[in-house]
Protein backbone atom coordinates (compact mmCIF):
# COMPACT_ATOMS: atom_id res chain seq x y z
CA UNK A 1 0.00 0.00 0.00
CA UNK A 2 1.30 3.22 -0.73
CA UNK A 3 1.87 6.26 1.61
CA UNK A 4 -1.04 8.23 0.59
CA UNK A 5 -3.49 5.40 0.61
CA UNK A 6 -3.09 4.71 4.21
CA UNK A 7 -3.22 8.03 5.32
CA UNK A 8 -6.32 8.34 3.78
CA UNK A 9 -7.79 5.43 5.63
CA UNK A 10 -6.47 6.54 8.72
CA UNK A 11 -7.95 10.09 8.37
CA UNK A 12 -11.10 8.40 7.39
CA UNK A 13 -11.37 6.35 10.38
CA UNK A 14 -13.32 8.21 13.30
CA UNK A 15 -12.39 5.65 15.63
CA UNK A 16 -8.78 6.42 15.88
CA UNK A 17 -9.92 10.13 17.80
CA UNK A 18 -7.88 9.83 21.04
CA UNK A 19 -5.89 12.49 22.50
CA UNK A 20 -1.61 12.37 22.76
CA UNK A 21 -1.63 9.26 20.53
CA UNK A 22 -0.10 8.49 17.53
CA UNK A 23 -2.24 6.14 15.83
CA UNK A 24 0.16 4.48 12.45
CA UNK A 25 0.31 1.85 9.94
CA UNK A 26 3.33 -0.68 9.73
CA UNK A 27 4.31 0.18 5.79
CA UNK A 28 7.04 -1.88 4.84
CA UNK A 29 8.18 -4.80 7.98
CA UNK A 30 10.58 -6.58 5.10
CA UNK A 31 12.60 -3.30 5.69
CA UNK A 32 16.16 -3.32 7.50
CA UNK A 33 14.17 -0.65 9.88
CA UNK A 34 10.48 -0.28 10.40
CA UNK A 35 8.69 2.21 8.42
CA UNK A 36 5.30 3.58 9.54
CA UNK A 37 2.92 6.30 8.58
CA UNK A 38 0.67 7.77 10.98
CA UNK A 39 -1.51 10.44 12.57
CA UNK A 40 -0.88 12.79 15.92
CA UNK A 41 -3.90 13.94 17.79
CA UNK A 42 -5.08 16.35 18.38
CA UNK A 43 -4.34 17.65 15.17
CA UNK A 44 -3.90 14.65 13.23
CA UNK A 45 -0.69 16.02 11.67
CA UNK A 46 0.38 13.22 9.18
CA UNK A 47 3.58 11.46 10.31
CA UNK A 48 5.66 9.38 8.57
CA UNK A 49 8.29 7.31 11.27
CA UNK A 50 11.35 5.25 11.21
CA UNK A 51 12.14 2.93 14.28
CA UNK A 52 15.55 1.19 14.73
CA UNK A 53 17.10 -0.08 17.22
CA UNK A 54 18.84 3.42 19.22
CA UNK A 55 22.44 3.26 18.04
CA UNK A 56 21.54 4.11 14.91
CA UNK A 57 18.78 6.92 15.38
CA UNK A 58 20.82 10.23 15.46
CA UNK A 59 19.61 13.84 13.98
CA UNK A 60 22.32 15.73 12.10
CA UNK A 61 24.16 18.85 14.03
CA UNK A 62 22.54 22.49 12.58
CA UNK A 63 19.35 20.68 11.04
CA UNK A 64 17.57 23.58 9.32
CA UNK A 65 14.12 24.55 11.10
CA UNK A 66 11.55 24.14 8.33
CA UNK A 67 8.07 25.83 8.40
CA UNK A 68 6.06 23.15 6.87
CA UNK A 69 7.93 19.43 8.33
CA UNK A 70 9.28 19.18 11.57
CA UNK A 71 11.89 16.45 12.44
CA UNK A 72 12.05 14.58 15.40
CA UNK A 73 13.81 11.88 17.06
CA UNK A 74 12.25 10.60 20.04
CA UNK A 75 11.06 7.14 21.05
CA UNK A 76 7.50 6.13 20.77
CA UNK A 77 5.03 5.31 23.32
CA UNK A 78 5.26 2.35 25.28
CA UNK A 79 8.40 1.60 23.51
CA UNK A 80 11.22 0.02 25.19
CA UNK A 81 14.44 1.87 25.59
CA UNK A 82 16.57 0.27 22.91
CA UNK A 83 14.45 1.45 20.27
CA UNK A 84 14.29 4.89 18.89
CA UNK A 85 12.78 6.46 16.41
CA UNK A 86 13.15 9.60 13.37
CA UNK A 87 9.42 10.82 12.58
CA UNK A 88 8.65 13.98 9.70
CA UNK A 89 5.61 15.72 11.09
CA UNK A 90 3.72 17.75 8.66
CA UNK A 91 3.12 20.59 9.94
CA UNK A 92 1.09 22.81 6.90
CA UNK A 93 -1.59 20.99 5.14
CA UNK A 94 -0.64 23.31 1.82
CA UNK A 95 2.70 20.71 1.42
CA UNK A 96 0.44 17.40 1.85
CA UNK A 97 0.43 16.88 -2.01
CA UNK A 98 4.38 17.13 -2.09
CA UNK A 99 4.96 15.52 1.43
CA UNK A 100 3.39 11.84 0.02
CA UNK A 101 5.74 11.90 -2.64
CA UNK A 102 8.88 12.93 -1.01
CA UNK A 103 7.57 10.38 1.31
CA UNK A 104 7.16 7.67 -1.18
CA UNK A 105 10.69 8.77 -2.37
CA UNK A 106 12.16 8.34 0.99
CA UNK A 107 10.49 4.80 1.65
CA UNK A 108 11.36 4.12 -1.51
CA UNK A 109 15.28 4.70 -0.73
CA UNK A 110 15.50 3.14 2.55
CA UNK A 111 13.99 -0.27 1.90
CA UNK A 112 16.43 -0.78 -0.32
CA UNK A 113 19.49 -0.23 2.03
CA UNK A 114 21.47 -3.51 3.27
CA UNK A 115 21.02 -2.73 6.69
CA UNK A 116 19.90 -0.31 9.16
CA UNK A 117 22.26 2.35 9.60
CA UNK A 118 22.09 2.67 5.65
CA UNK A 119 18.39 2.95 5.98
CA UNK A 120 19.26 5.61 8.35
CA UNK A 121 21.96 7.61 5.92
CA UNK A 122 19.45 6.70 2.97
CA UNK A 123 16.46 8.86 5.02
CA UNK A 124 18.62 12.10 5.54
CA UNK A 125 20.46 12.24 2.08
CA UNK A 126 17.65 11.68 0.29
CA UNK A 127 15.57 14.18 2.73
CA UNK A 128 18.43 16.83 1.93
CA UNK A 129 17.50 16.56 -1.69
CA UNK A 130 14.35 17.44 -0.69
CA UNK A 131 14.75 20.52 1.59
CA UNK A 132 16.92 21.67 -1.35
CA UNK A 133 14.47 20.93 -3.63
CA UNK A 134 11.37 22.64 -1.95
CA UNK A 135 13.86 25.58 -1.74
CA UNK A 136 14.56 26.38 -4.54
CA UNK A 137 11.13 25.63 -6.25
CA UNK A 138 8.02 25.14 -3.69
CA UNK A 139 5.53 22.95 -3.48
CA UNK A 140 3.28 24.45 -6.67
CA UNK A 141 5.49 22.82 -9.62
CA UNK A 142 7.21 24.83 -12.31
CA UNK A 143 6.64 28.44 -13.19
CA UNK A 144 4.87 29.43 -17.34
CA UNK A 145 8.71 30.42 -17.61
CA UNK A 146 10.56 27.88 -16.00
CA UNK A 147 8.28 25.26 -17.55
CA UNK A 148 8.99 26.73 -20.92
CA UNK A 149 13.04 27.14 -19.68
CA UNK A 150 13.22 23.37 -19.18
CA UNK A 151 11.24 22.34 -22.56
CA UNK A 152 13.95 24.39 -24.92
CA UNK A 153 16.95 22.53 -22.77
CA UNK A 154 15.15 19.52 -23.06
CA UNK A 155 14.50 20.18 -26.82
CA UNK A 156 18.22 21.18 -27.75
CA UNK A 157 19.34 17.29 -25.98
CA UNK A 158 16.83 15.35 -27.67
CA UNK A 159 17.37 16.88 -31.21
CA UNK A 160 21.00 18.18 -31.10
CA UNK A 161 22.72 15.49 -29.18
CA UNK A 162 20.71 12.59 -28.24
CA UNK A 163 19.12 12.33 -32.10
CA UNK A 164 22.53 12.64 -33.50
CA UNK A 165 24.23 10.04 -31.78
CA UNK A 166 26.36 12.17 -29.36
CA UNK A 167 28.08 9.78 -26.93
CA UNK A 168 27.85 12.12 -23.83
CA UNK A 169 24.74 13.40 -24.09
CA UNK A 170 23.15 13.17 -21.11
CA UNK A 171 26.36 13.93 -19.12
CA UNK A 172 26.65 17.08 -20.91
CA UNK A 173 23.66 18.56 -19.33
CA UNK A 174 25.11 20.09 -16.91
CA UNK A 175 22.80 23.10 -15.90
CA UNK A 176 20.58 21.54 -13.17
CA UNK A 177 23.59 21.09 -11.25
CA UNK A 178 24.38 24.88 -11.20
CA UNK A 179 26.58 25.60 -13.84
CA UNK A 180 27.09 28.68 -15.90
CA UNK A 181 26.04 27.26 -19.42
CA UNK A 182 23.34 24.41 -19.91
CA UNK A 183 25.53 22.31 -21.55
CA UNK A 184 28.87 21.53 -21.67
CA UNK A 185 31.41 19.80 -23.66
CA UNK A 186 35.34 19.98 -23.77
CA UNK A 187 36.39 23.39 -24.62
CA UNK A 188 32.80 24.18 -26.06
CA UNK A 189 29.25 24.83 -23.73
CA UNK A 190 25.82 26.06 -25.33
CA UNK A 191 23.47 28.54 -23.26
CA UNK A 192 19.64 27.64 -23.57
CA UNK A 193 16.82 30.23 -23.81
CA UNK A 194 13.35 29.90 -24.90
CA UNK A 195 11.44 32.70 -25.38
CA UNK A 196 8.00 33.27 -26.24
CA UNK A 197 6.61 35.06 -29.25
CA UNK A 198 7.18 38.80 -28.94
CA UNK A 199 8.85 41.53 -31.18
CA UNK A 200 11.40 42.88 -30.11
CA UNK A 201 12.45 39.66 -29.12
CA UNK A 202 14.92 39.82 -25.93
CA UNK A 203 16.97 36.97 -24.29
CA UNK A 204 17.30 36.87 -20.22
CA UNK A 205 20.92 36.64 -19.07
CA UNK A 206 20.37 35.47 -15.20
CA UNK A 207 24.10 36.25 -14.51
CA UNK A 208 27.73 37.43 -15.88
CA UNK A 209 28.92 34.14 -16.50
CA UNK A 210 26.81 32.87 -18.66
CA UNK A 211 28.04 34.92 -21.76
CA UNK A 212 31.25 34.75 -20.09
CA UNK A 213 33.72 32.90 -22.72
CA UNK A 214 36.84 32.68 -20.63
CA UNK A 215 38.70 28.61 -20.95
CA UNK A 216 35.98 27.87 -23.38
CA UNK A 217 37.29 27.32 -27.16
CA UNK A 218 33.84 28.12 -28.53
CA UNK A 219 30.55 29.20 -26.72
CA UNK A 220 27.40 29.03 -28.10
CA UNK A 221 23.97 30.49 -27.31
CA UNK A 222 20.84 28.27 -28.71
CA UNK A 223 17.70 30.48 -28.82
CA UNK A 224 14.52 28.89 -29.55
CA UNK A 225 11.44 31.30 -29.66
CA UNK A 226 8.19 29.54 -29.33
CA UNK A 227 4.34 30.11 -29.67
CA UNK A 228 2.24 29.07 -26.65
CA UNK A 229 -0.98 27.76 -27.90
CA UNK A 230 -3.17 25.88 -25.65
CA UNK A 231 -3.55 22.19 -26.04
CA UNK A 232 -1.44 22.72 -29.46
CA UNK A 233 2.02 21.45 -30.00
CA UNK A 234 4.75 19.43 -28.01
CA UNK A 235 4.23 19.88 -24.35
CA UNK A 236 6.79 19.28 -21.29
CA UNK A 237 5.88 16.13 -20.58
CA UNK A 238 5.62 14.90 -24.45
CA UNK A 239 9.10 15.67 -24.69
CA UNK A 240 10.18 14.27 -21.78
CA UNK A 241 8.59 10.79 -22.91
CA UNK A 242 10.42 11.35 -26.15
CA UNK A 243 13.96 11.24 -23.94
CA UNK A 244 12.52 8.44 -22.14
CA UNK A 245 11.60 6.06 -24.85
CA UNK A 246 15.06 6.10 -26.20
CA UNK A 247 16.91 5.88 -22.74
CA UNK A 248 14.44 2.75 -22.32
CA UNK A 249 16.02 0.84 -25.63
CA UNK A 250 19.60 1.21 -24.02
CA UNK A 251 20.81 4.79 -25.22
CA UNK A 252 21.89 6.35 -21.93
CA UNK A 253 21.44 6.13 -17.79
CA UNK A 254 16.83 6.83 -17.32
CA UNK A 255 18.19 6.90 -13.76
CA UNK A 256 20.73 9.85 -14.06
CA UNK A 257 17.46 11.71 -16.28
CA UNK A 258 14.94 11.54 -13.87
CA UNK A 259 17.58 12.83 -11.07
CA UNK A 260 18.44 15.91 -13.66
CA UNK A 261 14.47 16.15 -14.26
CA UNK A 262 14.33 17.02 -10.34
CA UNK A 263 17.21 19.15 -9.88
CA UNK A 264 15.50 21.28 -12.76
CA UNK A 265 12.35 21.24 -10.39
CA UNK A 266 10.09 18.90 -12.74
CA UNK A 267 7.96 15.96 -10.58
CA UNK A 268 6.16 13.36 -12.71
CA UNK A 269 3.09 14.00 -10.13
CA UNK A 270 2.91 17.96 -11.62
CA UNK A 271 2.65 16.44 -15.11
CA UNK A 272 -0.79 17.31 -15.88
CA UNK A 273 0.26 20.78 -14.77
CA UNK A 274 2.01 20.91 -17.68
CA UNK A 275 -0.50 18.94 -20.50
CA UNK A 276 -2.20 21.73 -21.53
CA UNK A 277 0.38 24.18 -22.78
CA UNK A 278 1.99 23.06 -26.19
CA UNK A 279 4.98 24.71 -27.33
CA UNK A 280 4.84 25.44 -31.51
CA UNK A 281 8.57 25.94 -32.55
CA UNK A 282 8.68 29.40 -34.32
CA UNK A 283 12.63 29.95 -35.04
CA UNK A 284 15.79 27.81 -34.01
CA UNK A 285 18.81 30.40 -33.87
CA UNK A 286 22.57 29.60 -32.66
CA UNK A 287 24.72 32.60 -31.94
CA UNK A 288 28.44 32.22 -31.35
CA UNK A 289 29.55 34.50 -28.51
CA UNK A 290 32.34 35.99 -28.78
CA UNK A 291 34.62 40.00 -28.69
CA UNK A 292 32.06 42.01 -29.70
CA UNK A 293 28.73 39.85 -28.97
CA UNK A 294 26.08 42.41 -26.82
CA UNK A 295 27.32 41.50 -23.01
CA UNK A 296 28.38 41.70 -19.60
CA UNK A 297 30.81 39.73 -18.23
CA UNK A 298 32.50 39.42 -15.06
CA UNK A 299 35.45 41.22 -16.21
CA UNK A 300 33.15 44.06 -16.81
CA UNK A 301 32.01 44.73 -13.75
CA UNK A 302 32.92 47.07 -10.87
CA UNK A 303 34.23 45.60 -7.93
CA UNK A 304 31.57 44.44 -5.45
CA UNK A 305 29.10 43.88 -7.76
CA UNK A 306 27.60 40.64 -8.96
CA UNK A 307 24.42 38.98 -9.24
CA UNK A 308 23.44 40.77 -12.18
CA UNK A 309 20.70 40.64 -14.38
CA UNK A 310 20.00 41.75 -18.07
CA UNK A 311 18.49 41.53 -20.86
CA UNK A 312 19.79 41.30 -25.00
CA UNK A 313 17.53 41.98 -28.45
CA UNK A 314 17.98 39.07 -30.20
CA UNK A 315 17.96 42.00 -33.66
CA UNK A 316 21.12 43.14 -32.28
CA UNK A 317 23.12 39.19 -32.37
CA UNK A 318 22.59 39.14 -36.28
CA UNK A 319 26.27 39.44 -37.24
CA UNK A 320 26.63 36.78 -34.63
CA UNK A 321 24.88 33.71 -36.12
CA UNK A 322 26.40 30.32 -37.26
CA UNK A 323 24.40 27.61 -38.92
CA UNK A 324 23.19 24.89 -37.28
CA UNK A 325 25.68 22.06 -38.94
CA UNK A 326 28.44 24.48 -37.94
CA UNK A 327 27.34 23.86 -34.29
CA UNK A 328 26.84 20.57 -34.71
CA UNK A 329 30.39 19.73 -35.71
CA UNK A 330 31.46 21.46 -33.04
CA UNK A 331 30.01 19.65 -30.59
CA UNK A 332 30.53 16.07 -32.25
CA UNK A 333 34.41 16.60 -32.63
CA UNK A 334 34.77 16.92 -29.06
CA UNK A 335 32.87 13.47 -28.57
CA UNK A 336 35.27 12.14 -30.70
CA UNK A 337 38.23 13.71 -29.08
CA UNK A 338 36.27 12.50 -25.73
CA UNK A 339 36.57 8.49 -27.11
CA UNK A 340 39.89 8.97 -27.82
Amino acid sequence: MKSEDAWLDLEKDNSIIVKNQIHKYLLTPSSPVDIYIGLADPEKHRILIFRTESDYVYKPENFPDLKYFSIVKERLPDDSPEFGAIKIILLDDDYKEIFSILSEDIINSVRNAKNKKQAIDFFYSRLFRWINFLESFGNRGLSKESARGLFGELWFLYTYLIQTGYPNSLESWTGPKGTPQDFQFPGVAVEVKTTIMKQPQKIRISNELQLDDKGLDNLFLYHLSVIERRDSGDTLPYIIKQIRDLLENGCQNRSFFDQMLFDSGYLDEHAERYVSTGYNIRQELFFRVSEGFPRIIERDLPEGVGDLNYSVNVSSCSIFIVDRASVEQTIKKTGTSNEN
